[in-house]
Formats: structure tokens, sequence, C-alpha cells
């Protein structure tokens, strides 16, 4: 499994992970109202953003870009921006 997949972690939980790290950290999540799909999560300036990701018969769409799957649409993000910034490293698991 990917570094940056966190699974059923909830948008509360996600922010707490989330708050104080670095701009661009992230991480996907499973979406908590759209079984099958999945949300972004990024540390932003100021909050944490939260993005949609549908899930389409042949891949994966955030915004109007589509991908074929879930580490292309994480590597595009990291050069590209998503809104104010780019991705830059997944975010630190809780310690157990």
């Amino acid at each position: 499994m990917e570094q940056w997949y966190f699974g059923g972690v909830s948008r509360r939980q996600s922010e707490d992970l989330l708050k104080g790290t670095t701009v661009g950290t992230f991480l996907v999540r499973d979406a908590t109202n759209h079984p099958g799909d999945y949300s972004l999560s990024v540390s932003s300036d100021t909050r944490v953003r939260h993005y949609f990701i549908k899930r389409l018969q042949n891949g994966f769409q955030i915004a109007d870009q589509d991908f074929e799957d879930l580490p292309s649409l994480i590597e595009f993000y990291k050069i590209h921006y998503l809104d104010t910034t780019t991705l830059t490293v997944p975010a630190q698991r809780p310690a157990e």
C-alpha cells in the first residue's frame, strides 16, 4: 500500500494529522460520503484543504483532470500546483 494512503481516516482526523505540518504535506483517504471515491487532504498556508477524487470507470478525476491511477495523480500534483501548493511529502502516521 502507498505511504500516502490512510484508508478510513476521517476528515477531522486528517486535519489533526496535517495540522502544523509543512505546506504541501498530504494524505489520501477514503471519501466518507462517497464509497469507492477518495479525498486528498493537503496542508496549506492557513488550513487543511480537502479535494474530492472521483473514481471513473477507467481511472480517477480531481477537478477537471483525469488520471489512470492514484499514483499518477499524486505524481502530477508534486509538479503542478493544486490551488495554492504542490504536494510535497506524505503525512506521518501516528505512532502506535
